[in-house]
């Protein structure tokens, strides 16, 4: 079964091919969201704006790649770097 590395952000998940597909393409149809704070001025006070748009497709903090069987086996052996 083919390994995928699916990077979101700063973190790294490794998946089988046929799970990552519906979550990259759910990600490819998504929304952005973005809350805004608003300091006080003179004439108002502090708030908090929420923006949503449609953006997602030029996120580049998503990215996938193939895991190689090898390498997935490698990885696996070597267990968690940190515990």
């Amino acid at each position: 079964m083919t390994k995928v590395v699916l990077s979101i952000g700063y973190r790294e998940l490794v998946l089988d091919l046929e799970d990552a597909v519906p979550i990259i393409n759910a990600l490819a149809t998504a929304e952005r969201f973005k809350t805004h704070y608003v300091p006080s001025t003179a004439t108002s006070s502090s708030r908090t704006d929420f923006h949503i748009w449609s953006d997602a497709s030029s996120d580049d903090s998503i990215s996938i790649r193939v895991l190689s069987d090898h390498a997935y086996r490698a990885a696996k052996l070597r267990g968690n770097p940190e515990g």
